[in-house]
């Protein structure tokens, strides 16, 4: 895109403000989905502490780290290099996909752009975005609740007296024997503290699926929905691929918690896609129109390549029909 093009479509400071009122509006006006995507963000930090709690409620036994596949292939990395998952996160998938999100609350839709293309309206993009994720939520803690796994990262794992070890060589129940306090095992033991305490990236026993994972597929799918550009889908899935293994060579996750996510994660995606009827249904055309008609706000013609109607996408997969009324929503 040449630069010039991308000042054209920057919006006015008038246009900007104009604009900002409409994203308020339809936000306000989901506040259902809103509230119920936030509220899992919380209920899944406070399940987060339960679970590790209840790490210490497991014998010295039940807390040894399972064996995985990933582990035997994979050097655990060194305090420093375990952090390069959080960086490919946050640096390489989070980031870029935010920027993304914000702008479009800054740049006007291409004259170009087609009519059966998906919503570009931040609002939209948001709503979609929280309720997928909190949908991975709910569905991560019920697995990681029902089932405590013992937590491989190092602040999890127990710790021994090599001196108490060495003076035991041949006798098997050493290893229980031996057992010393690991002081970077802190799990929050109050009341106050589950309900309080915030360490998204330091805890334990919540394994099953990878909360990485959930998020970072979440926001690819996103970005491949609303900008559908093949080359940056391929660096984003690069990226993905190459954090999952230095998650599980971090000792974060097991093998299992990254692999379940990576195809749990889109069924709960296209689940939506084809069965959330609303503006970001996979075969709604998000128009002047169907914001009209969905929401009462009236989107000014910032382009003259715009259809007048919201219909449904005719296409031979679809078993939809095309339609000159408005997508209605429930």
């Amino acid at each position: 895109m040449k630069l010039s093009s991308l000042t054209r479509r920057c919006r006015s400071w008038r246009e900007l403000k104009a604009h900002a009122v409409i994203e308020v509006k339809v936000l306000l006006l989901e506040w259902k989905v809103v509230l119920f995507g936030l509220a899992w963000q919380y209920i899944h930090n406070i399940f987060h502490n339960i679970a590790y709690w209840m790490q210490t409620k497991l014998s010295v036994a039940q807390r040894v780290p399972l064996y995985d596949l990933g582990f035997e292939l994979l050097p655990e990395l060194s305090e420093s290099a375990s952090h390069v998952s959080e960086y490919l996160v946050f640096g390489g998938i989070f980031g870029p996909s935010i920027v993304l999100f914000v702008s479009v609350l800054f740049i006007k839709a291409s004259s170009t752009t087609s009519s059966s293309s998906p919503p570009r309206f931040f609002a939209l993009i948001f709503k979609r975005v929280l309720l997928q994720t909190a949908l991975c939520l709910m569905l991560r803690c019920i697995s990681f609740m029902v089932t405590s796994l013992p937590g491989p990262a190092s602040h999890c794992r127990p710790l021994y007296n090599q001196t108490c070890l060495d003076a035991f060589p041949s006798d098997p129940t050493a290893s229980y024997r031996c057992v010393v306090g690991n002081p970077d095992f802190q799990p929050p033991m109050t009341v106050g503290s589950i309900l309080g305490h915030v360490d998204a990236l330091n805890g334990c026993g919540d394994l099953m699926f990878s909360s990485h994972t959930t998020y970072t597929m979440s926001m690819i799918l996103a970005v491949w929905k609303y900008w559908g550009s093949v080359p940056v889908l391929v660096v984003m899935l690069v990226l993905q691929v190459v954090t999952a293994f230095f998650i599980v060579a971090a000792r974060k996750h097991y093998s299992l918690d990254v692999i379940s996510a990576l195809y749990v994660v889109p069924m709960v995606w296209f689940m939506l896609e084809a069965y959330h009827k609303d503006l970001n249904h996979k075969d709604a055309v998000v128009t002047r129109e169907a914001m009209r008609s969905a929401y009462g706000v009236d989107i000014p013609d910032e382009i003259s390549a715009d259809s007048n109607l919201a219909t449904l996408v005719n296409d031979d997969s679809s078993a939809f029909r095309p339609t000159l009324t408005p997508l209605a929503i429930p």
